[in-house]
């Protein structure tokens, strides 16, 4: 089982086990977010920006692309309310689809935690599905 420590920032510590098995991505989705989360954890040990961090790992002319994009439209850098949060991330399946997520997240007075919004890149080259993989990605924030 796959185990995650995350801490939120009131700076408590929280535990939980993702699942893990077959779902649509066959472990994509647990991969990436291990992927993620270790870039995170680099980019801070670091002292580096995590958007900034990723791009200079980049190989993929895609996959910089939608991570660009997702950071432009979610306004990375910009300044947020107190209590406010951003993060971001990005993945690649099979080198099929690039997505690049930034969510902007808040903690309340009570300290509890509320996804304020969430921007979503997504390069995927077959416009066929375009009406199906919007409905993916909605799905999938929400």
């Amino acid at each position: 089982m796959l185990w995650a420590s995350v801490e939120i920032a009131t700076g408590t510590p929280a535990s939980f086990a993702p699942t893990t098995g077959y779902w649509r991505a066959v472990f994509n989705t647990n991969t990436a977010f291990v992927n993620e989360s270790f870039i995170d954890e680099l980019a801070f040990a670091a002292g580096k920006d995590p958007y900034e961090y990723r791009l200079s790992l980049m190989s993929s002319s895609r996959m910089e692309a939608v991570l660009k994009l997702a950071a432009e439209k979610a306004a990375w850098g910009a300044p947020l309310p107190y209590g406010w949060g951003r993060g971001i991330a990005c993945y690649s399946t099979w080198g099929a689809s690039y997505v690049a997520q930034v969510a902007e997240v808040s903690v309340r007075a009570d300290g509890s935690v509320r996804v304020e919004r969430v921007v979503c890149a997504l390069r995927y080259d077959s416009a066929d599905e375009y009406d199906e993989l919007l409905e993916l990605l909605v799905a999938a924030v929400s």
